[in-house]
């Protein structure tokens, strides 16, 4: 899913007539890594500059589940990432990472 999408967006921020296209940018796509069972990334190369941009993938497993398990309304959200993204997301972790501590420590009552 995570490959269909990564193409729609480099169709979809090619097109000449798009917002802000300036100087007629084509993306097109060098690389997908698949980071995890549900998380991608997609490295694009844009044209005519040679410039890369990092689009980062979240598969989300929705709908009634099939024998594998897999979602008929599974669906993905992805977005091009800055370092302000990673910072925020540095937060994020940190939350996290309370939480779980939290959760794993505290008595919860029954």
């Amino acid at each position: 899913m995570c490959l269909q999408h990564a193409q729609k967006t480099a169709d979809a921020f090619s097109n000449s007539g798009r917002a802000n296209n300036f100087v007629n940018e084509t993306y097109e796509m060098a690389k997908l890594v698949n980071c995890s069972e549900t998380i991608a990334s997609a490295v694009f190369r844009k044209r005519p500059s040679g410039q890369l941009a990092l689009y980062a993938m979240k598969w989300i497993n929705a709908g009634k589940r099939d024998e594998q398990g897999i979602g008929d309304k599974s669906y993905v959200i992805g977005f091009f990432v800055s370092y302000a993204d990673f910072m925020g997301f540095e937060q994020v972790r940190e939350q996290l990472k309370k939480i779980e501590t939290y959760n794993t420590t505290s008595k919860v009552a029954t």
